[in-house]
């Protein structure tokens, strides 16, 4: 089974850049799609893990939904710290477009979680969630699992960026623990590339459909790396083999 990551596309009010960039996020999503399309074997599902939009309006979420419909397969989406949640909600339920909830993938369980805070850049999972987490865990039936959130649940070496990470990330770890069947965590937020082993799992953060930050760096300055997305395929033993694609834009 083979599923995308797509993250922080960052769609504007009105089509157009962020941070001064001169990248049009809705262009720089659209050339991702492009590519996915004409590289990759059908996929079963795509992930798209928050900051869908840099100002939350229907009319955005609706620019996105189209954009992404022409892959035509599955799309779930989570919010970021830059959505609205309850308006993504009320905005993806169709039969295509998904808001958080469970997948199911052959013999693994896709488990995807709000992470955003209202009006804080910072991530956080109430005790409700974390609940609902070993419990959603616990009902599974399949072999293998996958939790995907927006805030990233392990440093990145930044520390501007790691502060506004998810700032319970030590509950988080904990309520996995106690399952043997977690063989992976992906994240977005990061608009960098993560590939980490944490207690036996996997942890993958990717880069951005349009402008990536500079790792390791003490502010938020601009990479001059291009827009990119992610191939995770979910083999039946349990093993994850991913890449991360560059898509350099004209």
């Amino acid at each position: 089974m083979q599923l995308i990551q797509i993250t922080d596309m960052h769609l504007c009010r009105e089509p157009g850049d962020i941070k001064r960039s001169g990248i049009n996020t809705d262009e720089s999503l659209a050339a991702v799609l492009a590519c996915i399309t004409e590289n990759e074997e059908r996929p079963d599902l795509l992930a798209a893990t928050g900051d869908l939009v840099q100002d939350p309006h229907p009319d955005v979420y609706s620019r996105f939904e189209n954009l992404v419909s022409l892959l035509q397969i599955p799309v779930v989406t989570i919010p970021g710290n830059h959505d609205d949640g309850v308006m993504m909600a009320g905005c993806f339920g169709s039969e295509q477009m998904h808001f958080c909830g469970d997948h199911s993938l052959g013999n693994w369980d896709l488990l995807f979680f709000d992470t955003s805070v209202p009006e804080k850049a910072h991530g956080h999972l109430d005790e409700r969630q974390l609940t609902d987490l070993a419990e959603r865990m616990g009902s599974s039936s399949a072999d293998h699992l996958m939790i995907f959130l927006h805030h990233q649940p392990h440093p990145v070496g930044c520390e501007w960026l790691d502060g506004v990470g998810l700032r319970n990330s030590d509950a988080f770890w904990r309520t996995i623990s106690g399952s043997n069947r977690v063989r992976g965590v992906v994240c977005g937020h990061i608009h960098q590339q993560m590939d980490v082993e944490r207690d036996g799992i996997r942890v993958l953060g990717t880069p951005s459909t349009c402008v990536q930050f500079i790792p390791y760096s003490d502010n938020s300055d601009l990479d001059d790396k291009p827009p990119a997305y992610r191939v995770i395929k979910l083999n039946d033993d349990g093993s994850i083999d991913t890449r991360v694609e560059w898509v350099p834009l004209d």
